[in-house]
């Protein structure tokens, strides 16, 4: 009897180690991508920032508009308005990821966004940001973002 008990436990133990092992490589994977996303927002590659774009994505922005951007080719368009600027750099703040099964991480924190106009006139919004990443044929894509002022 001992003997289940202890074996018991053993497997109890190995599966709960199992499981926040995959919790961990889900998030260190789709935060990995997500920095890569960032990058290439602020190096203005925004082909590439598309490539990681859900279709059906979509935005709450904060920032420069109150609007909702409803799918892909919608936000891709005001995400390329931003070449306008001569500078436009995305700053993360604070991350926090959950995972929620194999392919959904949630990503929360605080956010400094700053433009610099071809004018050189400079503007710094920062707020809240909520972002949901999904995991689509393999390749981790943002589905929704959220952004908010802080006061």
């Amino acid at each position: 009897m001992k003997t289940i008990k202890v074996s018991a436990l053993l497997i109890l133990f190995i599966l709960t180690a199992n499981l926040a092992l995959s919790q961990n490589n889900v998030i260190k994977e789709a935060k990995a991508t997500y920095n890569q996303i960032l990058q290439l927002f602020n190096s203005g590659d925004y082909e590439g920032y598309g490539h990681y774009v859900a279709d059906n994505i979509e935005c709450y922005t904060g920032v420069y508009t109150p609007l909702l951007w409803k799918g892909k080719s919608n936000w891709m368009d005001f995400i390329k308005g931003l070449n306008n600027f001569s500078l436009v750099k995305y700053d993360f703040r604070q991350p926090s990821y959950r995972n929620f099964g194999e392919t959904t991480v949630m990503c929360n924190g605080y956010f400094v966004f700053t433009t610099v106009d071809k004018q050189g006139v400079t503007e710094i919004q920062s707020g809240r940001q909520s972002t949901l990443l999904i995991k689509q044929d393999g390749i981790w894509k943002i589905a929704s973002n959220h952004f908010s002022a802080m006061f």
